[in-house]
């Protein structure tokens, strides 16, 4: 195992082409550096790049790009860590001329993940999946279907309980993602290698802890830890809609709960309210599908009225991945997170700016309100 906390020497980027189709690795593109890679599971392709090229030609745009991080480490180990896999699209290049007659080319290449085929790709036509579809296997089905590969992810029961349509303009994304939300999975990502992830979602508080940063004396951490919490921004009053052809059924929560700083009476009765549409509600009767619309909305309140705190930090590389669980021990404050954000500059320590979050959850006393609006055939 490498030693990620320890001295590195040798520190280089490697930039490799890698076939489309079988997603092989091939040679290496020389006289080019890394500027950039950024993730954020708040973007719908979640990862993008930056390279830079000079005296050579650009990539090819169509086979991907692999960026590894190479370095030996304190126990004389060569490490040489897959960061991402991107497409490639170089910007107009600059020429030079040089003595002989002959020419240089130079410019910078924007990276995306290859999420980004599903996310270029609009359904072009309305797109109705039926109740009764496994959500997950459809989901799968659509991304393989467009040459990217799936980490074979756990099988899902789950069956959609209504049709769904799609608009014409939404993308390929935009569907897998509506699905795999729809069956309780996060939406999807990729990984270094490219293997598009289709995995449950898990609470953050949930999830083992992956890495641990502190500043003692093996630290790989750059000075200077933040924190900052979107405690007054997050709702206090939430409404979940359901309607059909056949009804139409509303329920509103409201937070009054003295321990949560974002309740009514703790904002002095200020209302931030979210009214969000259920287009999935499980249950035989009408009585039924109030009740789950009731307790849906009572998690959604609790979820979306969760505290929010975000701790910011500047470390040297290391393999992080969006959604770890991290621990922070700075000095003499203990925090824990999930990882939100991932920036790495391509320098010779890759410093990395990481931004995490977690959820200060509270059993929240709430008042609630339900009501059948309309209901067909009852006057």
């Amino acid at each position: 195992m490498a030693d990620w906390y320890g001295l590195r020497s040798d520190v280089e980027w490697m930039i490799r082409r890698v076939s489309w189709a079988e997603l092989e690795e091939l040679e290496d593109y020389e006289r080019m550096k890394v500027e950039s890679c950024e993730q954020s599971i708040f973007t719908t392709i979640k990862a993008r790049g930056s390279i830079s090229f000079n005296g050579c030609d650009p990539p090819d745009e169509i086979d991907p790009i692999r960026l590894y991080y190479c370095f030996t480490d304190a126990d004389s180990k060569r490490v040489k860590e897959p960061v991402a896999t991107f497409l490639a699209e170089a910007s107009n290049p600059a020429f030079s001329s040089l003595e002989g007659g002959t020419t240089r080319e130079s410019g910078t290449v924007d990276c995306y993940s290859l999420l980004k085929v599903l996310s270029d790709a609009s359904l072009k036509r309305p797109l109705t999946v039926p109740a009764g579809t496994n959500a997950v296997a459809y989901a799968v089905a659509a991304v393989e279907s467009f040459g990217l590969r799936t980490n074979n992810p756990d099988k899902s029961s789950y069956l959609l309980s209504s049709d769904h349509t799609f608009e014409a303009t939404d993308s390929h994304l935009d569907m897998v993602n509506w699905l795999l939300d729809a069956a309780g999975f996060a939406s999807a990502t990729t990984d270094a290698l490219g293997t598009v992830q289709i995995v449950k979602y898990v609470e953050p508080t949930e999830r083992p802890v992956s890495w641990v940063f502190d500043n003692g004396d093996r630290s790989i951490m750059y000075p200077k830890v933040s924190t900052e919490s979107d405690w007054r921004s997050i709702p206090n009053v939430y409404t979940a809609i359901y309607q059909t052809d056949e009804e139409s059924l509303a329920v509103t929560v409201r937070n009054v709960d003295q321990n949560s700083k974002a309740s009514l009476p703790n904002r002095g009765w200020r209302e931030n309210s979210l009214t969000e549409a259920v287009s999935e509600l499980a249950g035989d009767t009408v009585q039924k599908r109030l009740a789950n619309l009731e307790a849906m909305a009572k998690k959604n309140l609790a979820g979306k009225s969760a505290e929010v705190e975000y701790v910011k930090l500047s470390c040297a590389y290391v393999p992080v991945k969006l959604n770890d669980a991290v621990r922070v021990e700075y000095s003499d404050r203990r925090w824990s997170g999930s990882v939100t954000g991932i920036r790495t500059s391509g320098d010779a320590a890759g410093k990395t700016d990481l931004e995490a979050r977690r959820f200060v959850r509270h059993d929240l006393r709430v008042e609630v309100e339900s009501q059948i609006v309309y209901q067909k055939g009852v006057v």
